[in-house]
């Protein structure tokens, strides 16, 4: 049995901000994949362009959910090799908190910039918060939740 974090890095060129996703598996059971995000309909309509998001999550909380990451999925299905990961073994009762912890459906806000709106989540911070409790402190906090620092944390851990 294994707990994962996965990171895809941002690529601003392609205003892709980048996303942290967490994974278990029970043994010969399917992989279950778990992220934490924003709805694009939830931020103010002048806002909704991939261009404007940065600009607006920034400042402000929009309702976070936690999701069956279908788009991580299939980047890990495919072998994406930016994807950076970290692998923890666990037991039973590790599986089961974790699962119970990221069960899909709304789950408080989100912001780009969590740490000035307390209570705030985003990816990073979520999937770290979740597996450290389930866990113990296993992945350091990074400040804002930033998609860069949280990489340079996991390239240390990088396991091929």
């Amino acid at each position: 049995m294994t707990v994962s974090v996965y990171l895809s890095p941002s690529i601003p060129e392609d205003h892709e901000p980048g996303h942290m996703f967490l994974a278990w598996q029970k043994e010969k059971e399917a992989v279950e994949f778990r992220g934490y995000v924003f709805k694009v309909l939830d931020l103010p309509a002048e806002y909704q362009s991939v261009t404007k998001w940065r600009e607006y999550l920034f400042d402000h909380v929009v309702p976070g959910y936690v999701i069956v990451d279908e788009i991580m999925i299939e980047k890990h299905a495919c072998g994406d090799a930016n994807l950076i990961a970290r692998h923890w073994p666990a037991n039973p009762w590790h599986i089961e908190e974790l699962a119970e912890k990221a069960k899909p459906g709304p789950r408080g806000v989100y912001s780009f910039n969590p740490d000035d709106h307390p209570g705030a989540h985003n990816c990073v911070t979520w999937v770290t918060e979740v597996v450290n409790q389930v866990l113990g402190v296993v992945l350091p906090k990074v400040r804002q939740g930033r998609i860069k620092l949280m990489t340079e944390v996991l390239k240390t851990f990088r396991q091929e």
